[in-house]
């Protein structure tokens, strides 16, 4: 595919070519300015360049991508069915007075096929008193680019050209007007940095592919490196909004709500954007999913799938905190990299709470225990009780190791209490409720009272004493009788007694 170029040099002859010649540089402007080029985009300050070599047949040329660069990660360049054009660029130089360096680098992947020139090296300088010079300053000079793989450019800024004045009105080369110098020399004798120069190359002439990168222009007043990339392309993460398998695909989505222990799918795709040479549309490619977990200073690589012009890379993701995603693309062939929209999950602590008692009598303690997901220690809990339609606080307390609590609260009236347990946003997860829990608080009653007697026996400290109610030793025959009467208030009535051993000697 071929594209039409911004401006067109004049046509030359090799009558117009000039050996190289250095001169000194003047100045170097530490510290350059890199400026990234996307594929063959227009930029203010790059121009693309194509005409006809000298004594050759005009033939056609194609522009190419290339993964793997002298800068970065990608180059961009021209293919060409045959010798005859020609294409490159040049670069705006604002102060051509002070023009110190213009140095690139390209890669030829092919072996001369000749010893022709593979190129030239490109120069022009317009002056800022068009009213009396309608035209401009234009040179080339031949360039070989050597063998095959990356190789550095001398410096065009060295280059002593046979300079022509091209007028506008005319179109022709004005024969009465010439220079031979640098483009810093040219715009000196002219006392002036005009509307501008333009400076660069262009290769082809022998029909070798050839890519290029790392083009750098020096001035006093700019130091600039151009690098060449792909073509732009987005990186686009994509997830349903809710935790439901009907819920719609938001593309770029930058936020999800989810609760401790749910998981995920999080979709990854990529477009590329047109330069003027590819069209725009979905490509196909690599996703690669990076996270920064909760406390970590930087993303990290977390998986990669493929995708297509119609299908997403799916990943699967359990986040236990905070954490923040991006999709990336690898450059390729033809797009440059990419970093999607950063994707935020916040992620809920669960909460779990239990009552000890759920009907307690009035001014006893109401327990509830439970634990939270993830299982911190430290984090504020608090028991909670729903009145009108709010909740009060009651009691607050922080959850030991693995994440267990305990909280109570004194039952002061009688009812029925409805009561939650709530957590704070603390280390990487959004507070939370508990489900609410229902405890009856009972009436005080006091327990009733009833008398009690304890009667202590006293141990006897002799053996018992058996009588014969007619006062004989017991015999066959006689009736025993145990005695239990009292005597008179004076004591005992005196009793004739026998011991128990002497009673069991004689039998009933």
């Amino acid at each position: 595919m071929q594209r039409t170029v911004r401006r067109t040099l004049a046509a030359v002859t090799a009558s117009s070519l000039l050996a190289l010649a250095p001169v000194a540089a003047t100045r170097a402007v530490v510290g350059p300015e890199v400026v990234t080029i996307h594929g063959f985009e227009d930029h203010d300050d790059i121009f693309y360049e194509a005409f006809v070599c000298p004594g050759q047949a005009e033939s056609p040329y194609y522009y190419d991508y290339r993964l793997g660069g002298a800068r970065g990660h990608q180059a961009t360049g021209f293919q060409f069915d045959d010798t005859g054009v020609m294409a490159g660029l040049t670069a705006e130089v604002k102060d051509p007075t002070t023009l110190s360096s213009v140095t690139w680098s390209t890669l030829h992947p092919d072996l001369p096929v000749n010893a022709n020139p593979d190129g030239y090296a490109l120069a022009q300088y317009y002056p800022n008193n068009f009213g009396d010079d309608d035209g401009y300053w234009f040179a080339i000079s031949p360039l070989f680019a050597g063998g095959s793989g990356w190789q550095g450019s001398g410096d065009l800024a060295d280059i002593v050209f046979q300079w022509a004045f091209l007028d506008i009105e005319t179109d022709e080369v004005d024969p009465t007007r010439g220079f031979q110098g640098t483009v810093a020399e040219l715009a000196n004798d002219y006392l002036s940095n005009g509307k501008a120069a333009y400076v660069g190359f262009a290769y082809g002439c022998t029909g070798r592919t050839y890519y290029m990168d790392n083009l750098r222009v020096t001035s006093a007043g700019s130091d600039r490196i151009y690098d060449f990339e792909g073509a732009r392309s987005g990186a686009y993460i994509s997830a349903t909004l809710e935790h439901r398998t009907d819920a719609p695909v938001i593309r770029d989505v930058t936020r999800i709500n989810l609760i401790h222990g749910q998981d995920h799918y999080l979709l990854g795709d990529g477009y590329g954007f047109s330069d003027g040479v590819v069209p725009s549309g979905w490509t196909a490619g690599t996703a690669q999913l990076h996270r920064r977990l909760y406390g970590s200073p930087s993303f990290t690589y977390a998986g990669a799938r493929p995708y297509t012009e119609t299908t997403y890379g799916q990943f699967h993701i359990t986040p236990q905190r905070l954490t923040l995603y991006q999709l990336r693309t690898p450059p390729g062939a033809v797009f440059a990299g990419s970093v999607s929209k950063t994707l935020v999950v916040t992620v809920k602590r669960r909460i779990s709470a239990t009552l000890a008692r759920d009907r307690v009598r009035r001014g006893r303690q109401i327990v509830v225990s439970g634990r939270i997901a993830p299982g911190d220690r430290d984090v504020t809990v608090t028991l909670q009780r729903r009145v009108d339609g709010r909740w009060y606080n009651l009691s607050s307390s922080r959850t030991t190791t693995g994440g267990y609590y305990q909280l109570s609260t004194l039952a002061r009236t009688a009812g029925k209490k409805v009561l939650r347990v709530s957590v704070v946003t603390a280390k990487g997860n959004l507070g939370n409720v508990s489900p609410s829990l229902v405890v009856t608080v009972l009436r005080y009653r006091p327990p009733a009272t009833r008398s009690v007697f304890v009667i202590n026996a006293i141990p006897p400290t002799h053996p018992p004493v058996i009588t014969i109610d007619d006062g004989t030793p017991p015999h066959d025959g006689h009736r025993l009788a145990f005695s239990s009467a009292q005597g008179d208030p004076g004591g005992p009535l005196p009793v004739r007694s026998w011991p128990q051993n002497l009673l069991e000697a004689h039998g009933d």
